[in-house]
């Protein structure tokens, strides 16, 4: 009879311990796997702020080649405006032809600025985007540390959790060790 209680508390020993492993292994594989998910995130977060901040660089370049272009139609249409003046015999250097040469050619500086700085303000918040996904890539990675750092502390939580048992059950909290000896 002693020796088959003893058996039974060695069984429900040797089945604490695997409970423990068992239990171990799960909290470090669900660490692991979070800590993967984290780190892909992370890497999907910098490819992004890479692809905002190249679309802020094409922006300015597109809003500045818009502006170019505006600049020229508006050139062309000055230089043909003088050439008709110039053909009717008006000269185009003096005068109320002259006002209206420089007021031309302000509404097409203006044309260009605004073309220019709605090319800013959308390449402005191409790039605001760009650092909140980079803050973001910081963050999902550090999120990969603490899920590794979780995942240890899980296993070890789980470890101690059946060490405990074990300890509670040879103590005998409610129950007598039987053995060979009496």
């Amino acid at each position: 009879m002693a020796a088959l209680a003893i058996g039974g508390h060695l069984l429900g020993t040797i089945a604490g311990i695997q409970a423990s492993r068992t239990g171990a292994m799960a909290a470090m594989f669900e660490g692991q796997v979070a800590a993967a998910n984290a780190k892909a995130e992370a890497q999907a977060h910098k490819f992004n702020a890479r692809v905002a901040a190249q679309q802020a660089r094409h922006t300015r370049r597109a809003a500045r080649a818009e502006a170019r272009d505006f600049r020229r139609a508006g050139s062309a249409l000055l230089a043909s405006r003088r050439a008709r003046a110039a053909a009717s015999g008006v000269s185009a250097t003096t005068g109320s032809p002259l006002m209206v040469d420089e007021k031309i050619i302000s509404k097409i500086e203006f044309g260009a600025d605004r073309i220019i700085m709605a090319g800013e303000v959308v390449a402005t918040r191409q790039l605001n985007e760009a650092m909140l996904l980079k803050h973001q890539a910081k963050v999902a990675k550090e999120n990969a540390k603490y899920a590794m750092a979780g995942a240890r502390i899980g296993a070890s939580a789980a470890r101690l959790g059946a060490y405990t048992a074990i300890a509670q059950g040879a103590v005998g909290v409610g129950n007598t060790l039987v053995s060979k000896y009496g």
